[in-house]
This record gives structure tokens, sequence and C-alpha cells, in this order.
């Protein structure tokens, strides 16, 4: 799930997105985004991850699976790195909100 350069500079440069959808309309919500220059992270579920992986091999070789989630960066919600932990952080936060 790694951005591409060429999205960077679209109107919504600037923005960040925590994405936390599953399936289909949550995830083409945060594509277009994506697509119009936001950095969207796509927080997934420790040792499961996203549902759509499921539909193909398991893997993020899944077609569908690949095209919801261009441009967006990848984070685990187990942790690990530095960026998935402040993402985990800012999701623990929101979530008594929702």
């Amino acid at each position: 799930m790694a951005a591409d350069s060429k999205h960077q500079d679209g109107p919504l440069a600037g923005l960040r997105v925590l994405d936390l959808t599953e399936h289909m309309a949550g995830p083409f919500c945060t594509m277009i985004l994506a697509d119009m220059g936001a950095e969207v992270v796509k927080l997934e579920r420790p040792g499961r991850g996203d549902s759509t992986r499921a539909w193909g091999d398991g893997s993020e070789r899944n077609p569908y699976f690949r095209y919801i989630n261009r441009n967006k960066k990848g984070a685990n919600a187990a942790g690990g790195t530095g960026h998935d932990r402040h993402a985990l952080l800012f999701a623990h936060r929101l979530l008594p909100f929702l």
C-alpha cells in the first residue's frame, strides 16, 4: 500500500486521514481521498488484517485489495514502527467517541 508520488500534489495534499474502514464503502471513500492527495494511513486489525484480504489468496496480491487500497500507507494495530504506534494511539483515543 505505498503511496504514489504523483498523488502527493493533489487538492488534498497535506491532509492526513486515518482509515479504520473495511469491506467496500469506507475503503472506496478513503481511496478517493488518497487519489486527491491526502495522506491516508490504513490501520488494520492485528493478526487478521482487513477482511478483504481473504477475498483472494490472503495476501496483498488480491486484485480488489490492491485496487481499493492504492495510494494508502499501511499500518498494523499491533504496533511495530513509530508510525504504527502513533496511528494506534490516535485510534485508541478516537474510539470512545465513535
